[in-house]
This record gives C-alpha cells, structure tokens and sequence, in this order.
C-alpha cells in the first residue's frame, strides 16, 4: 500500500502531472 499512497499524494500533489493523459 505504499506504492498507491505514494501515487495518490502525487497525484493530489501535481495533479498537472497525469499519467492517464
């Protein structure tokens, strides 16, 4: 779960930063 966590931080973080775009 730290994996997610840490995605979910960046991406409420940079949410510029879209992987999904």
């Amino acid at each position: 779960m730290q994996y997610g966590g840490v995605q979910l931080f960046i991406h409420i973080t940079f949410p510029v930063h879209n992987p999904g775009v």
